[in-house]
C-alpha cells in the first residue's frame, strides 16, 4: 500500500486512522523512518503533534496532547539525558510561554466555551516562566500526572483529609459500602495540589494567537514541506520505501 505522507489538511499519516493497529506509535516507527529527517523537522512535527491536538475542541484533557512514544518509549522521562519525551515537553513549554495554550483547572470554569480565564495557570505565579517551571516539573516529572494509575494513586478526600481507598471512612448503603470521601484525581483540584492533579482535572486550550499559529503558518509550512512524500507500507504497517522528497 503506497500513502501520502500528509493530506492537505495537514494530517500526517492519515491512513492510519483506518488500521486496527491500538497504540500505535507513528513518530518511532513512521516519522523517524523518514530518510535524512532532521532536527527541525522532529521539532515541527511535535508543534503539530500539541496544536493538531487542541485546535478542533476549545478545550481537552491534558493529556491528549501526549503521543503514544511517552508510553511505549524505554527512556525515563525524568533522566538527565535529552530524549525525545523532554524535548516534546519543551516545545509545550515554548507554546505555553508565547501564549498560544495554556492549562486550566477543569472544573473549576465560568464558562466552557473560554480559555483565558483568571484561574488558568498563566495567571498562577506572578512570573509566567515560574508558572510554566512549577507546572512542569510537578505534572511531567515529579507526579507524571497526565499517565496517573487511579487504582494505584487515586486518594480520598474526607473532612478536608486524604485516605486510601481502604482507610477510607465507609457507610453501608442496601448492604453495600459507600466511601464517604471523594476522588481527588477526578474532582476539582487546584494550582497548589500536585498531588492531585490528573489528566481529568487538569485541561489544556489553544489560544486564538495558537489557532492563528496553527492556521495561517505551521498547516501550510508542514504541508508544502511534505506533500511530495508517499510511502509505502506492508500489511504489517512496516516501512517498504519512500517515495518522493521532502521539500526545502
Amino acid at each position: 500500500m503506497v500513502c501520502k505522507v500528509i493530506d492537505k489538511k495537514c494530517n500526517f499519516f492519515y491512513f492510519m486512522l483506518d488500521t486496527d493497529i491500538y497504540e500505535y506509535d507513528e513518530f518511532s516507527n513512521l516519522f523517524l523512518k523518514i530518510p535524512n529527517i532532521t532536527k527541525v523537522d522532529i521539532l515541527e512535527y511535535f508543534e503539530y503533534l500539541i496544536l493538531g491536538y487542541s485546535f478542533h475542541s476549545t478545550l481537552i484533557d491534558s493529556n491528549d496532547i501526549i503521543p503514544e512514544f511517552f508510553y511505549q518509549s524505554k527512556d525515563d522521562i525524568a533522566s538527565a539525558k535529552a530524549t525525545y519525551q523532554s524535548e516534546y515537553i519543551e516545545v509545550i513549554g515554548q507554546f505555553f510561554l508565547a501564549g498560544y495554550i495554556d492549562f486550566l483547572t477543569l472544573y473549576d470554569r465560568e464558562d466552557y466555551n473560554k480559555v483565558d480565564l483568571p484561574t488558568n495557570l498563566s495567571y498562577y505565579k506572578e512570573d509566567k516562566y515560574m508558572a510554566w517551571i512549577y507546572f512542569r516539573d510537578n505534572y511531567f516529572y515529579k507526579e507524571k500526572a497526565y499517565d496517573r494509575d487511579f487504582d494505584k494513586d487515586d486518594m480520598q478526600i474526607y473532612n478536608g483529609k486524604e485516605y486510601t481507598n481502604k482507610t477510607c471512612p465507609y457507610e453501608i448503603v442496601d448492604g453495600k459500602k459507600r466511601l464517604l470521601g471523594y476522588s481527588a484525581l477526578v474532582s476539582d483540584t487546584s494550582w497548589d495540589k500536585p498531588r492531585h492533579w490528573s489528566h481529568i482535572n487538569i485541561g489544556i486550550g489553544i489560544t486564538e494567537k495558537g489557532r492563528e499559529y496553527y492556521k495561517k503558518d505551521l498547516q501550510p509550512r508542514l504541508y508544502n514541506k511534505y506533500k511530495d512524500l508517499s510511502v509505502e507500507i506492508d500489511n504489517n504497517y512496516n516501512v517498504i520505501r519512500w517515495i518522493g522528497h521532502i521539500n526545502s
